[in-house]
């Protein structure tokens, strides 16, 4: 059984340890926030991807731009006109009236009348800002607790991706959004109300839908300020996905609209859609690469939050709802995993990542397919699932197996299999390189070993005992070198040190510390000619590296040395001059 796990391991070795470790760096990356405007820019791509709703039949806006003001002559709107219209809105008894315009002081002719109006229609509400630089409510409204607030919360971009449904002011008093007030007037009449879920901190049942705030520690808004209760808004649309009625229209009895009765039971916004009137702002409907902005009046955001809270208790429109930081780690590790089998099917297919044929790219493709796919999916039945973070977690350990098997494929190309050395073409190409020294006159050595009399050895221990042999003089060799050598195996039973910045005294030391290291060894060998145990013979060769420098003379120098070393006995070091 163990050796079963054991060979397991082996075959998924890469994959075990790179998984991981590209996960953790990315769930590192993730905590620190360094996705999250890619993140955002995601979940907008999919609001505009996402198929168009319905237009929501329960709200209108009464809209306030340049040709009601041009008709008027006249802004602000003077009180007693303001007067007329909420007054002729009402008439047709909509659920709620929301009027989405500061007035917090008279702007006469006509403020009695206002007062008069704000007295006797209890489904009016008024708005206050109560972040920042504060704007005070209607007072009457405010006495009668028919005001929300309107602040709105931007994200680093400048974007509007969530809501501020509710505030804790410092004295402690809880002031509810504008869209929350309006929407919960409207839930009246279905006897529906926000009930707090035990033990879920913060989560209210509405209706057929549950409310959970948006909290810092899931990741998605790291380091943002999330403070109050807020949502992410799951925006119907921009103004086209409401009924939307001009001032001067309703101001003048347009007959269609007392035939229609455009306002009964309906929740009526009352605001400006003009960017010269009230402040615009940036929704993910906005494409700055495609140069589509597309800045979105307030009152038209209200709506969105208002139509997505009654939508949501009566339809059971789905809220955009986010994993925990824990199940988005989950996440990132099983995508890590998916891009490393993937290309590991890949890699089976050609070893050699550049050979790849474009056919059999296809697992990659389906993967990052399969990513989107999967999110984009969840994202149309209200959830929002990372997206960049598992696909940098993909490719990072796509790309990690790729390096890992590039980089085996280069050692195996390098070293010698028996001996676990350098072999002759690393050896060759290591030498060349010192052809180029730019001028700088530095000296090189070269120290040529042989196994003596190796040929007797095989015949007489074999060749398993040969093998075994010549891996212990390539340890012993590899532990006589200073760290700045470099070994190889040179062929057979002969070996090759090279010696950067050494002249031949030096190198003759290094060569004489390797023959005695290999003699310690003490491995018998009955038919050596030199000494009982087995023994090498060195030659060594120095050279001063110069414009005329040639590595073949070299090397030929050395292995006259070495040639030398065995006519005069074996188991010594010899030395010469290139």
């Amino acid at each position: 059984m163990w050796q079963r796990i054991g060979r397991l391991f082996q075959q998924w070795r890469k994959i075990l340890i790179i998984c991981p470790t590209v996960a953790f760096l990315i769930i590192l990356g993730d905590c620190k926030g360094s996705f999250q405007l890619l993140e955002w820019a995601t979940l907008d791509q999919f609001f505009r991807l996402r198929p168009l709703e319905a237009p929501d039949s329960r709200l209108a806006i009464v809209s306030i731009d340049q040709s009601d003001i041009n008709h008027l002559d006249t802004w602000p709107i003077p009180d007693g006109i303001l007067a007329d219209l909420i007054e002729k809105i009402n008439q047709q008894n909509p659920r709620a009236i929301g009027l989405l315009m500061y007035r917090d002081i008279p702007i006469e002719p006509g403020h009695d009348r206002l007062i008069d109006i704000y007295q006797k229609t209890p489904n009016l509400m008024g708005i206050e800002k109560a972040i920042g630089e504060t704007i005070p409510p209607p007072p009457l409204l405010a006495e009668k607790g028919q005001v929300g607030i309107s602040d709105l919360v931007l994200d680093a971009d400048g974007k509007l991706r969530r809501s501020l449904m509710s505030i804790q002011l410092d004295s402690g008093a809880i002031k509810e959004n504008i869209a929350v007030k309006l929407a919960l007037k409207y839930l009246e009449n279905e006897q529906i109300v926000m009930t707090p879920i035990p033990g879920e901190s913060g989560a209210v049942q509405l209706g057929k839908s549950v409310l959970t705030p948006l909290k810092e520690d899931n990741g998605y808004y790291v380091g943002n300020d999330v403070g109050g209760y807020q949502i992410l808004l799951n925006y119907r649309g921009l103004i086209d996905r409401f009924k939307v009625v001009s001032m001067t229209d309703v101001l003048e009895n347009k007959s269609e609209l007392e035939k229609q009765q455009i306002f009964r039971d309906r929740i009526v916004l009352i605001g400006a859609t003009s960017f010269r009137f009230g402040e615009m702002f940036s929704t993910p409907y906005d494409h700055y690469l495609l140069g589509k902005e597309q800045r979105v009046p307030g009152i038209v955001i209200q709506a969105n939050l208002t139509s997505q809270i009654i939508s949501a208790a009566l339809d059971g429109r789905p809220m955009i709802r986010v994993w925990s930081k824990q199940q988005k780690w989950l996440w990132i590790i099983l995508w890590s995993f998916i891009g490393a089998i993937a290309t590991l099917k890949l890699l089976a297919i050609s070893p050699i990542p550049r050979k790849i044929p474009r056919g059999e790219i296809l697992p990659i493709l389906l993967g990052i397919g399969s990513l989107f796919g999967i999110s984009y999916s969840a994202f149309l039945w209200g959830w929002w699932l990372p997206v960049i973070s598992p696909l940098t977690g993909f490719i990072s350990a796509a790309i990690g197996l790729i390096a890992s098997q590039h980089y085996q494929l280069s050692h195996l190309a390098s070293v010698d299999s028996l001996t676990q050395l350098a072999n002759r073409g690393y050896f060759d190409r290591c030498l060349n390189s010192f052809s180029d020294s730019g001028g700088k006159k530095t000296h090189l050595s070269l120290i040529l070993c042989d196994v003596d009399c190796f040929k007797l050895f095989n015949d007489t221990y074999g060749h398993q005992a040969g093998d075994d042999c010549l891996r212990q003089v390539a340890k012993a060799i590899s532990h006589a070198v200073r760290h700045t050598d470099i070994v190889a195996r040179y062929g057979g039973e002969e070996f090759v040190v090279i010696l950067p910045d050494t002249n031949a005294e030096t190198a003759a030391q290094v060569a004489e510390r390797i023959r005695l290291q290999v003699r310690n060894l003490e491995i018998p060998h009955a038919h050596n000619k030199a000494f009982q145990y087995v023994t090498l013979s060195c030659g060594v060769a120095s050279t001063l590296i110069n414009p005329d420098f040639s590595p073949a003379a070299l090397i030929n120098t050395a292995d006259q040395a070495l040639y030398q070393a065995k006519e005069q006995g074996r188991d010594r070091v010899l030395y010469a001059i290139s």
